[in-house]
C-alpha cells in the first residue's frame, strides 16, 4: 500500500514536467498517499574562460544571472501549480523548491526519495544530460523504486495492464517486489522473458514467478516473445505497445566505476526511449 509518493523535478526546460506531475497526483489521489515534491532549479555557474576580459566576463555573468532567475521563477510557478492541482484533487501535498550546489541538491532529493514508497520523475529526453543524471542518481542511490513517466503520457489512473520484464535475476525480483501494490490492483499482468539473446533458464521462464504472484491474487500469465533485431529493450517496447500496457516493471542493471554508475545495455536502451510509465528498481 502506498502511503508517501515523492516527485523530483528539474526546472530549466530539459524535460516537460506535466506528465510526471499528473501521474504523481493521480497515484496520490487514488491511493490516499501523501505527495512530497521538490523542484530543483540547478544554477548555472560562470565558466572558466580560456581568455581574460572584464567586459566578456561581465556579459556572461549577466546572462547567467538572468537564466538562474528564470529557473527559480519556473520552479516557483511549478510548485504553485502542484499545490493548486493537489487541492483540487483532495491530495495532501508538500512542495518545495531548491537552488543550491549539485551535491546539496542530490542529498536533498535522495533524502526525500528514501522517505517515500515510490519516486516519480520525468523521462529524460534525448540529450537531456541533467535529467538523465537525476534519474541515475535516484535509481542507484535512493533505495526505492522509481516510476519514470514519458513526456506525452495522458493517463493518471492506477495501471490496469502491467508487463514485467523477467530474467530471474536479483534486480528483476526487487522490481517485482516493489511493484506488488500495483500488481495486485491490476486487471492483467504478463511476465515476459525475452527469448533469443541468451538461453532462458528454468528460473527465468516466469512460471515460478507467476505461481508466486497468483498467491497474492494477481491475474498473471507468462510470455516468451522472440528477440527483436534491436535488442531486449526494443522487444519489450513492441510487446508493451501491442498489449496496450500502461506500466512496465523492470530491474535496472548497472555497475559502479569511481562513483559513476554505468548502465547495462537493456537499462540504457529502455531509458533512451520511454513510451509508457516504467517502474525501475535496483
Amino acid at each position: 500500500m502506498l502511503r508517501t509518493i515523492s516527485l523530483a523535478l528539474l526546472a530549466g526546460g530539459e524535460a516537460e514536467p506535466a506528465s510526471a506531475i499528473a501521474y504523481a497526483l493521480g497515484l496520490a489521489a487514488r491511493t490516499g498517499a501523501q505527495l512530497r515534491a521538490t523542484i530543483v532549479a540547478p544554477p548555472l555557474l560562470l565558466p572558466t574562460l580560456a581568455y581574460s576580459g572584464y567586459a566578456v566576463a561581465t556579459q556572461m555573468l549577466t546572462i547567467i544571472e538572468r537564466e538562474n532567475l528564470a529557473r527559480k521563477e519556473q520552479a516557483q510557478t511549478t510548485a504553485t501549480l502542484i499545490q493548486s492541482e493537489a487541492q483540487k484533487r483532495g491530495v495532501s501535498a508538500s512542495v518545495d523548491t531548491l537552488s543550491a550546489a549539485e551535491e546539496s541538491q542530490r542529498a536533498h532529493l535522495l533524502k526525500m526519495a528514501r522517505l517515500s514508497d515510490v519516486c516519480v520523475l520525468s523521462a529524460p529526453p534525448l540529450g537531456a544530460t541533467l535529467q538523465h543524471d537525476l534519474v541515475i542518481d535516484l535509481l542507484f542511490g535512493a533505495g526505492v523504486p522509481l516510476i519514470v513517466a514519458p513526456e506525452k503520457w495522458a493517463k493518471s489512473e492506477l495501471p490496469r495492464r502491467i508487463v514485467i520484464a523477467w530474467d530471474g535475476g536479483r534486480v528483476a525480483a526487487r522490481a517485482v517486489h516493489d511493484a506488488l501494490p500495483f500488481l495486485v490492483a491490476a486487471e492483467t499482468v504478463e511476465v515476459v522473458s525475452v527469448h533469443g539473446e541468451k538461453p532462458i533458464e528454468e528460473e527465468a521462464s516466469g512460471a515460478d514467478l507467476a505461481e508466486h504472484l497468483r498467491r497474492h491474487g494477481v491475474v498473471v500469465s507468462t510470455q516468451t516473445p522472440p528477440l527483436e533485431v534491436d535488442g531486449v529493450a526494443a522487444t519489450l517496447r513492441v510487446f508493451v505497445r501491442h498489449r496496450g500496457a500502461d506500466l512496465l516493471v523492470m530491474g535496472a542493471y548497472g555497475h559502479s566505476r569511481l562513483r559513476e554508475f554505468v548502465l547495462g545495455g537493456a537499462t540504457r536502451d529502455a531509458l533512451a526511449q520511454v513510451e509508457v510509465p516504467t517502474l525501475m528498481s535496483h
